[in-house]
């Protein structure tokens, strides 16, 4: 039944993936064929904006410039009736540049003309549709027209501009023939492009440039794709088909190996279990050993009337004491990466303090224990440690029940060492002494301690004496 809920889960993500993917697709045949026919009519907009322009600024030089040039320069040297269309008709010129323009740049496809009603050329006629713009033209409903249009089954991109506008000093050749040149007469005829009026509209730019190509190689971009997606369509299905066959097969297997992985680890969550009651149980073992040891120690400095022989009984009980600590927290916490090396630290100080401070309560103590990652290899010395610093403060730095204060800190930089601050404004340690000496049990403990924790140790006697030891948190094997 699972399997066959998984099949099914399996053919319908399989369903989802192929018709998400068509989907994706179908959208992005549709971008890309989009985006070639946005192309391809920029490119046609391109090429007709050069072309316009390109005459327009030919319009104007030659009647800006040339013309009346050549006009002063020949002032009372023309024949009367003179007429020479190669410099006097800014039309005809273009016209003569269009079609030479063409040949040099390959544009030959495309369709410039000047269309005007009753054009003095014949090549210049409008058709209906630029005659009906240049109708529109001199209403003033437009300025100009742009887009696609079929002619006889070929796509152009159709551009019709505002052309000349009829000039009074242009009516001489445009009014009626007898105010004409006799030569332009003569070239032209009497009856195209008279009667004319000043201020009229009277030709069209008319564009053509043919976009079949353009839109061919959009088209047949759209259908390579079309058939790349199809192509990795069909491999996406004989994939999904080859990967869903061989994820049935394997599924029977990783069932498999699940369940003895589960079987695995119910017999070493068993073992663990079993591990975990043996070092509860060592550990308490440990601890009530410890504890009947300093029961000992405290019975026998009972049948002692030396002070001295009670205080060394009294220095041994507190080492003892600070070791069975450690073992009842391990008890507690059942495991030895969830004991808590602060915690564990304050409770000692505070049982050395009540333990080793007088009755008169004339010492007072400041401590500051931040939370420190300290394993119990280091931990364990470091108990011992701590115990060595107060009883030696207890004992030698407040003699005749003088006031005093202890202060202890232990801070852990970073990624980096820790840091013990013990110190009392007692007496004072002597000049000559210090760790390296052997005078007494106390320093040898200390200086072996020290040692163990792999640590630094620096005293300093002002208003006091200040312990400063730094070490690792773990110990270094």
């Amino acid at each position: 039944m699972l399997f066959k809920r998984e099949r099914l889960i399996d053919i319908s993500l399989s369903i989802l993936v192929l018709g998400a993917f068509a989907l994706a697709g179908t959208f992005i045949v549709q971008f890309v064929n989009d985006y070639s026919y946005r192309e391809a009519l920029n490119e046609a907009r391109e090429k007709a904006d050069i072309i316009i322009t390109r005459n327009l600024a030919t319009h104007e030089y030659l009647n800006s410039k040339l013309k009346p040039s050549v006009f002063k320069l020949t002032d009372g040297k023309r024949p009367e009736g003179y007429f020479d269309p190669h410099w006097m008709s800014s039309t005809f010129c273009v016209r003569e540049i269009d079609s030479r323009f063409k040949a040099k740049r390959g544009f030959e496809d495309y369709y410039y003309k000047e269309a005007a009603i009753n054009a003095r050329t014949p090549a210049n006629e409008a058709d209906l549709i630029e005659r009906d713009f240049l109708l529109r033209l001199n209403m003033g409903e437009a300025e100009m027209e742009s887009g696609i249009r079929e002619i006889e089954g070929v796509p152009y991109y159709v551009v019709m501009k505002k052309g000349e506008t009829l000039q009074d000093g242009c009516l001489m050749c445009h009014d009626t023939p007898e105010r004409a040149p006799s030569g332009l007469v003569d070239y032209y005829g009497p009856e195209r492009s008279f009667g004319r009026r000043s201020g009229d509209v009277v030709s069209v730019l008319s564009l053509r440039v043919p976009m079949e190509d353009a839109l061919r190689r959009a088209d047949e971009i759209s259908s390579g794709l079309k058939l790349g997606l199809l192509s990795i369509l069909g491999v996406l299905l004989v994939s999904q088909v080859y990967i869903t066959h061989r994820l049935q097969r394997g599924r029977s297997l990783l069932v498999r190996e699940v369940n003895e992985r589960k079987e695995t680890e119910a017999r070493l969550r068993e073992a663990l279990g079993e591990k975990d009651m043996l070092m509860r149980e060592v550990h308490h073992r440990a601890k009530n050993s410890l504890a009947v040891i300093q029961s000992l120690l405290r019975i026998q400095s009972h049948g002692l009337e030396d002070e001295k022989s009670r205080a060394s009984f009294k220095e041994a009980q507190d080492r003892v004491k600070s070791m069975s600590m450690i073992y009842e927290r391990l008890q507690q916490a059942g495991n030895v990466s969830d004991m808590d090396a602060a915690e564990y630290l304050r409770s000692l100080v505070r049982m050395l303090f009540e333990s080793g401070s007088p009755a008169s309560g004339n010492i007072s103590m400041d401590v500051d224990i931040a939370d420190v990652p300290i394993d119990i290899d280091t931990l364990i010395p470091l108990g011992l440690l701590v115990n060595e610093l107060f009883s030696n403060s207890f004992k030698h730095a407040f003699p005749g029940a003088r006031k005093g204060r202890i202060s202890f800190s232990l801070h852990c930089q970073e990624g980096g060492d820790c840091t013990l601050m013990f110190g009392d404004d007692g007496v004072g340690m002597p000049e000559g002494p210090d760790l390296k000496s052997k005078d007494s049990m106390g320093m040898t403990i200390t200086r072996a301690l020290v040692k163990q924790i792999d640590g630094n140790v620096k005293i300093t006697r002002d208003n006091g004496t200040t312990v400063s030891i730094t070490f690792p948190p773990i110990r270094r094997d």
